[in-house]
C-alpha cells in the first residue's frame, strides 16, 4: 500500500485527515459510501467467516473492491459498539480513510491533523475562531465595540460554561495578538 510519508513537525506539508475522504462506522447502517468523485460503493449487511464480522465494499455494476472486518464491544450499559479494523495494522478505529484507493487508519497513512501545522500566531487565531462559532457567532460580530467583547452567551449553554469558553477565547486572542506584534517588531527593527 502507498503511504504517506511520515514527516516531522517542521515539514511544510504533510496530508491531514481534514483533507482524505473516510469510511465511518455510520456508513455501514445507511448500506451505500459515495467518494468525492461521486461514484457509489455499495455495503454488504455484516457477515461472519468463521465468527469474525465483516463487510464486503461493491463498485456500481457489482464488481468487488474490498472486504473490511469488523468488531463489536460490549457497553457498560447494554449494546454494543462496531468498530473498523484496518486492513494493515489491525488497530479498531471508528473512521478508515482512503488514500489511492486504499483503505487505511490515520496511523498507517501517518496523517495529522491541521492544528499541528500552524504557526504558533495562527494556532491560537485558529482556537479562538474555533470557540466563536462554538458560541455561535455570527451577525453579532460587527456589532461589538471590541475584538475582546464576547459574542452573547447562547440560550442552551450554562453560564459556567459559556464563562470558561470567553476567558480562553480572550487567552487566545491576546496570545495571537503579542506574537503578531512580535513578528511586526521584528520587521520594523530590521
Amino acid at each position: 500500500m502507498d503511504l504517506i510519508a511520515q514527516s516531522s513537525k517542521y515539514d511544510a506539508r504533510r496530508a491531514t485527515v481534514e483533507e482524505l475522504p473516510c469510511f465511518t462506522v455510520g456508513d455501514i447502517a445507511r448500506g451505500i459510501f459515495t467518494l468525492p468523485s461521486g461514484r457509489e460503493i455499495k455495503i454488504s449487511e455484516p457477515s461472519y467467516f468463521s465468527h469474525v464480522p465483516f463487510i464486503l465494499l461493491y463498485e456500481e455494476g457489482g464488481r468487488f473492491r474490498q472486504s473490511l472486518y469488523l468488531e463489536y464491544t460490549k457497553q457498560p450499559f447494554g449494546g454494543q459498539r462496531t468498530w473498523l479494523l484496518c486492513p494493515d495494522c489491525g488497530r479498531r478505529c471508528t473512521k478508515l480513510h482512503i488514500y489511492k484507493a486504499n483503505f487505511g487508519c490515520r496511523v498507517c497513512f501517518g496523517l495529522g491533523y491541521k492544528s499541528q501545522q500552524l504557526t504558533p500566531a495562527k494556532y491560537h487565531e485558529h482556537q479562538a475562531l474555533k470557540i466563536e462559532s462554538a458560541l455561535g457567532e455570527d451577525l453579532h460580530y460587527m456589532l461589538r465595540q471590541s475584538i475582546f467583547d464576547p459574542p452573547p452567551r447562547p440560550k442552551h449553554m450554562r453560564r459556567v460554561t459559556y464563562e470558561k469558553l470567553t476567558q480562553k477565547l480572550n487567552e487566545h486572542k491576546e496570545s495571537s495578538l503579542a506574537k503578531c506584534c512580535k513578528i511586526m517588531n521584528r520587521i520594523i527593527c530590521q
